[in-house]
């Protein structure tokens, strides 16, 4: 049983790629390291607490908010780590030339 528990711990997703819609469609992409399918589209609507309850690190957006996470989310590249106690990474693409 501990050994499973183990192996599950090690397949947690430990760093997140957010990227604005449309991304992909960039020349550039390939300089910038994102793949798409290690990617989560950032919908028009969302928030950083959107993005807080997709990294798993609250249940439900109300959690996320109260504990502050309501801000818009940045413009440009953003890059934060050791969020949490499983230390995880964020990485957000949110171009303001699309």
């Amino acid at each position: 049983m501990v050994y499973n528990n183990c192996i599950q711990k090690n397949l947690m997703k430990l760093e997140f790629n957010f990227v604005k819609s449309g991304i992909f469609d960039l020349p550039e992409i390939d300089q910038w390291g994102f793949e798409r399918e290690d990617s989560i589209e950032i919908e028009p609507h969302w928030t950083m607490a959107n993005i807080a309850v997709e990294m798993g690190l609250f249940s439900s957006l109300g959690q996320a908010k109260k504990n502050g996470w309501g801000d818009p989310i940045p413009e440009g590249f953003t890059e934060k780590r050791n969020i949490g106690k499983m230390k995880k990474a964020l990485f957000i693409h949110n171009g303001v030339f699309l």
